[in-house]
């Protein structure tokens, strides 16, 4: 019997020590994950109380990475006498969405069209002609290759391991194509002070790629001085148990990689649980564009060569994508609808995102359409470039889950009486902003006459009404945006983001003449970037037949009503829409034209008040003990 239970004893000790590393080691993953959690939370709200310099003491505006410790007493485990501790180190902490209104320095890490750029010369505001791939004031960051970015001449990539630089702009051409890479024939490899390194030299260290910006020896990342990485989270979680539980700590570290939310990664989104959220009640066709970038893979028209589904054409000043392959003739040339996309430049990214879509009738989806709930008529088309002909609906291009952001928007700040004094804009013309303004000129607007009438907010009902945007403005408005006949109209030099509180009215439903006859009202972005207007609606309401988008002048711009219905309303016209429309609930009850400039999805900043967020785009826990870094 002694010698059995003995032996028990010694097994159940066994047991005991297995089951303690167990719940020890589940302990620092649930630690470690919290941590990164809380790294977030400081992150988007800019908030490092009780964080620290990493070598110690107050943490200053000049320091780019930042370190915390969060203990527990043993009280908080119950009786177990467990303590455990949280460490962080964040890198980049300054990162954001680029925008063109703020002065960078050195070191600022900034996101713009899908990768990282760290500032390497002090500079701006720069405005959108001089944006990060500007080789003279940031250098990028190394990742992994993406068919979704478009890179600029020296950014650097991982494609299967093996690291490329870019020699010639482009988007979607994939490594190792010796037209657009070139390549060192070398991986990565981890960091060690003895190395001399060469300036685009990357090594690992941490798990994270970095790229050497200045020759030196013994320099250890993440110093900003010599190296350039994307912004990363580092989180260890350590449970330590008592002394009679055989104490040794258990640790676990996992590293975080981050980028923006887009403001609008969908063409169309629909944020809210009605059903339908996103609904197509007629005809029409929803696609994208991304002119800059795919103009770059465009070839001269010509009635000589055979076209194959999706070549680029460039005739006549005008874009055009083949839809149906062909042996071309003078009679095939674009804009011939039988084989072409029209003028619009076609692409098949668009993505329609909801908790619940329909399609009522024959509206074609040349992308993607992602959704839980959905129903088709027969007609209604689904599909990307390579889609086989039969069924409409290619399921590749189908998802049942959605993602529409939803970012707070700030109040409006630092808004100025209009030129005539007070905050009611005068009737008839008037034009705001100056073209050589380097910020933008933000204005409180409570109200419009109307002849010997004051309306609420911005009320431009008459033809004579007409809003000149000369230079980079901001719009603070207590009421509704409604220009029925009257025209808001964004000079070249302009750009406008309208914030306002009521409804929306954009146009009317008048179907008489053509444009640009004075009764066509709207809103005219001559810059043709959607990137220069953005309209913001914080209305609450979310049913039919209040916010109205009907102008039928073209329109290039975002709007973002996260908590209202847009209801999209044309007859017998056709209203082109370059942009996205994110809302609560979007209809579009006749012709939906809408065409989504894919370069929103990592524009950088598209609002000056509304709120950024980080997330969260991959993690791993750090294994291999040369990738962990000492916390």
């Amino acid at each position: 019997m002694a010698i059995s239970l003995a032996s028990y004893i010694a097994l159940s000790a066994r047991a005991m020590t297995q089951a303690n590393r167990s719940f020890q080691s589940g302990l620092a993953a649930q630690q470690a994950e919290s941590g990164i959690v809380q790294a977030l939370w400081s992150l988007n709200n800019a908030n490092w109380t009780n964080w620290t310099a990493p070598g110690g003491g107050a943490l200053t505006a000049a320091d780019t990475s930042a370190v915390r410790t969060i203990a527990f007493a043993s009280s908080k485990f119950g009786t177990s006498g467990v303590t455990a501790s949280i460490k962080l180190r964040v890198n980049n902490r300054h990162a954001a969405e680029w925008n063109q209104w703020t002065a960078y320095t050195t070191a600022n890490m900034v996101w713009y069209r899908g990768r990282w750029w760290q500032c390497v010369t002090a500079h701006g505001p720069v405005l959108l002609s001089a944006t990060p791939n500007t080789s003279a004031n940031w250098i990028s960051a190394p990742g992994t290759w993406s068919a979704l970015v478009s890179y600029s001449v020296g950014d650097i990539v991982i494609s299967n391991g093996l690291i490329y630089r870019c020699t010639a702009a482009h988007t979607n051409r994939a490594p190792p194509n010796a037209s657009f890479w070139t390549n060192p024939g070398v991986a990565p490899t981890t960091w060690n002070a003895v190395t001399a390194y060469a300036v685009n030299a990357v090594v690992l260290h941490g798990g994270t790629l970095y790229r050497c910006r200045a020759a030196h020896t013994n320099q250890v990342p993440p110093n900003t001085s010599f190296w350039v990485s994307a912004p990363v989270i580092y989180s260890e979680g350590v449970s330590t148990p008592p002394a009679n539980l055989g104490g040794g700590a258990s640790r676990l570290q996992i590293r975080a990689e981050l980028a923006p939310v887009s403001l609008v990664p969908n063409a169309i989104g629909a944020n809210t649980s009605n059903s339908p959220s996103v609904s197509f009640g007629s005809t029409g066709v929803v696609g994208s564009y991304v002119p800059a970038e795919l103009a770059a893979a465009a070839t001269v028209w010509s009635p000589s060569p055979s076209y194959a589904v999706g070549d680029l054409v460039l005739h006549n000043t005008g874009y055009y994508r083949c839809t149906t392959a062909h042996s071309s003739s003078s009679s095939r040339a674009p804009p011939t609808a039988s084989f072409w996309s029209g003028s619009l430049l076609q692409g098949y990214s668009a993505v329609v995102a909801g908790s619940s879509v329909t399609i009522s009738n024959a509206t074609s989806i040349f992308g993607f359409v992602a959704s839980p709930t959905t129903s088709f008529a027969s007609s209604a088309v689904v599909k990307k470039a390579s889609s086989p002909a039969s069924p409409n609906r290619d399921p590749q291009q189908l998802s049942s889950s959605y993602f529409v952001p939803v970012l707070g928007v700030q109040s409006v700040t630092d808004g100025i009486n209009l030129p005539t004094g007070g905050t009611n804009l005068p009737d008839g013309a008037n034009t705001l902003g100056n073209a050589t303004d380097t910020t933008p000129r933000i204005y409180n607007i409570t109200g419009t006459w109307d002849g010997s009438n004051l309306r609420s907010g911005v009320h431009m009902a008459k033809s004579a009404d007409i809003l000149t945007i000369a230079g980079p403005v901001i719009l603070n408005v207590s009421g509704a945006l409604y220009t029925n006949d009257g025209q808001i109209i964004v000079e070249p030099a302009g750009s406008l983001e309208i914030y306002f509180s009521g409804q929306l009215w954009i146009g009317n439903n008048s179907t008489s003449g053509t444009p640009p006859v004075p009764s066509r009202g709207g809103i005219v972005n001559q810059t043709l970037n959607p990137r220069r207007l953005l309209i913001v609606g914080t209305s609450n309401y979310n049913s039919s037949s209040y916010n109205y988008y009907w102008s039928i002048r073209p329109f290039h711009g975002v709007i973002y009503m996260p908590n209202a219905y847009v209801h999209m309303w044309n007859s017998g016209y056709t209203n082109l829409f370059f942009g996205a429309i994110s809302a609560s609930t979007v209809y579009f009850n006749h012709t939906a034209n809408l065409q989504y400039d894919s370069s929103l999805r990592t524009a950088g900043k598209l609002g000056r008040f509304i709120d950024p967020a980080l997330q969260i785009t991959s993690w791993r826990e750090l294994t291999d003990p040369s990738e962990r870094i000492n916390l």
